[in-house]
């Protein structure tokens, strides 16, 4: 399969590994049937949302409704109902460059590289701004975090959410119990932290940055022990 002239920036698979979406430069999502190995369809803009308009850089499918994501270099993140193949809204804000947006229950997580407001929590049936995270909290003058990666725990039961950067080049885990506060801060990477993931049960967690490693972390379920 190829997309001539379209450098591909990412892609993502729906739950049962059924279908996958592509992105890239064209700022066009498309969809595959993984089965037949053929593309289905292109997403369509709709009357209201006239879809991106720069490069896309993250794809995301919601766990249980038939609903995908993207966001890209324009400042938006785009909702798509994958029953109807069109643009069904669209969120204006995140600048999104990597792997940063995530799906929970009715929420969106976007992670924005630049220097205010990088980690915000959407509500996607308004696609209205529930909260923004601070980095530091109640530090006035915070260092200048720009996300490259974002994602909520995998386990249902959890909590937690990662978020990856460059500049300060560390890793954090926040706890949406404890007012989002980080449980967690890496020691300072060498190169920019790119891409980070949980596993599906929720105890390890994952990040890998451009110094060319990957590092695992245990995840502890004591409140009293958290790693």
């Amino acid at each position: 399969m190829e997309e001539k002239d379209n450098p591909l920036m990412c892609m993502d698979f729906n739950p049962d590994g059924s279908m996958f979406a592509t992105a890239g430069n064209d700022r066009l999502v498309r969809l595959y049937d993984d089965n037949m190995k053929t593309m289905v369809h292109v997403m369509k803009p709709g009357l209201k949302h006239p879809g991106h308009a720069n490069r896309v850089f993250a794809l995301c499918f919601h766990k249980t409704l038939p609903i995908l994501a993207s966001g890209g270099w324009d400042n938006t993140v785009q909702f798509y109902d994958i029953r109807s193949n069109t643009v069904s809204g669209s969120i204006y804000g995140p600048h999104i460059c990597g792997d940063s947006i995530d799906f929970k229950d009715n929420e969106l997580l976007t992670g924005s590289w630049g220097t205010k407001d990088q980690i915000q929590v959407w509500d996607i049936r308004t696609h209205k701004l529930l909260r923004t995270v601070e980095w530091e909290k109640g530090d006035k003058n915070p260092p200048s975090t720009y996300v490259y990666a974002s994602q909520f725990s995998k386990d249902n039961n959890s909590h937690l959410f990662g978020v990856g950067c460059s500049n300060n080049n560390v890793v954090r885990l926040f706890d949406e119990t404890m007012d989002d506060i980080p449980i967690m801060t890496s020691g300072y990477l060498e190169k920019a932290c790119y891409t980070i993931d949980f596993s599906h049960n929720g105890k390890l967690f994952a990040f890998g940055s451009g110094d060319g490693n990957v590092r695992i972390v245990n995840i502890s379920n004591s409140n009293k022990d958290k790693k």
